[in-house]
């Protein structure tokens, strides 16, 4: 079948049968980091997961000036500070 790109259902829900593919379209416009994943729970567990990162740049300039302290000690454990992280640590 072809795809419908004039006026496409929207949903935020798909099934997918066992060994199946689904294609999907979505407008970027929204930095961050964005989760896709299965609703069934073991699945996440099993690293069923993947991630969009729209925008990276402005992504980290959000995070950079928003982030809760407490986020911090995760990135020094990481070894991986932001900027915000850097100028808060002591």
């Amino acid at each position: 079948s072809s795809l419908n790109l004039v006026n496409p259902i929207q949903r935020d829900t798909a099934t997918i049968p066992k060994l199946g593919w689904l294609k999907i379209r979505f407008t970027v416009d929204n930095p961050g980091v964005w989760p896709m994943h299965c609703h069934i729970d073991w699945h996440l567990s099993i690293g069923m997961l993947a991630q969009f990162v729209e925008f990276p740049k402005a992504a980290r300039e959000a995070f950079d000036k928003k982030a809760p302290f407490e986020w911090c000690e995760s990135c020094t454990a990481a070894k991986n500070p932001t900027q915000y992280c850097a100028n808060k640590i002591r």
